[in-house]
């Protein structure tokens, strides 16, 4: 009959348990077709466990809060109007908004914004308060308030990069009166929806101030109304804290906007400049 020695049956004992425990993530990954998923498909078993910590792991008993943050800015903005026409070719007008209509070239607004966010997902709310308006003959009203989603699909600590989706609460008015025929007109466009891109980009310096860019690009998913908008802006960003940390930024946007209704035509296009403070938690 065999005899071990005794360090032969710790060895014996510590094999028999690897065994068994190899045995048993194996049965329980082919019971969980999560498990299986993870397994087949590492990318996507990296990005949810960054997401949700210990959802991946089949014997781990704890799922750990994903990280939440968020922003909140405020933006001073200084607007020009560098193409605006009334269209209405049934009846052959062309309008011009600035020189046939006289209206108002620069418009300024300050612009509150928030995002809350949770790991890869966030949602956000846009609202623009608007110190001078674009008026002349007649109007121009874009709806203030916009109500937005982020998903960062590649996202690291020092940059992001995703998809977005936009959509605002009012409808874009255009309204002139024809300073030869007296008479009034009124184009009224559909709600705006877009969808677009972002990146965010902050390298980490070992002094605590450091460079922070960020770039957003959406365009129209409706037929209605149509927009275009491009916006960049970078700056500088202080150290953190435990509440947060500050930024201040500045930067260029241009906005191109088209809308019609009962064949009546609104092309509006904006640029300019603005200054922010923004606040990371």
């Amino acid at each position: 009959m065999m005899r071990f020695r005794p360090v032969q049956k710790i060895y014996l004992l510590f094999f028999l348990i690897l065994c068994v425990h190899t045995l048993g993530v194996d049965q329980e990954a082919q019971a969980d077709p999560f498990a299986q998923l993870f397994q087949s498909v590492p990318l996507l078993g990296r990005a949810v466990e960054s997401d949700f910590p210990g959802s991946t792991l089949t014997k781990y008993p704890f799922l750990h809060m994903p990280q939440i943050g968020g922003e909140v800015r405020v933006t001073w903005l200084s607007y020009n109007m560098t193409n605006g026409k009334f269209l209405f070719p049934e009846r052959g007008i062309a309008l011009d908004l600035k020189n046939d209509l006289f209206f108002v070239d620069q418009v300024t607004a300050v612009e509150f914004a928030g995002r809350l966010q949770l790991a890869r997902y966030s949602v956000r709310a846009v609202y623009d308060a608007y110190t001078r308006t674009h008026r002349g003959q007649g109007y121009f009203y874009w709806p203030e308030l916009r109500i937005g989603a982020d998903v960062d699909v590649f996202k690291r600590d020092t940059w992001r990069l995703g998809v977005n989706l936009d959509f605002t609460t009012n409808q874009p008015t255009l309204s002139v009166t024809h300073p030869m025929i007296m008479d009034s007109f009124q184009v009224i466009g559909q709600r705006p929806v877009t969808i677009g891109v972002h990146a965010w980009y902050n390298p980490r310096f070992t002094c605590g101030i450091s460079p922070v860019l960020e770039v957003r690009y959406r365009w129209p998913i409706r037929t209605g109304t149509k927009i275009n908008e491009f916006d960049v802006a970078g700056g500088l960003k202080l150290p953190d804290t435990i509440l947060g940390c500050s930024a201040v930024r500045a930067g260029w946007r241009h906005t191109a906007i088209e809308f019609s209704s009962s064949g009546q035509t609104a092309d509006v296009t904006f640029s300019g400049i603005f200054a922010e403070y923004v606040f990371y938690y």
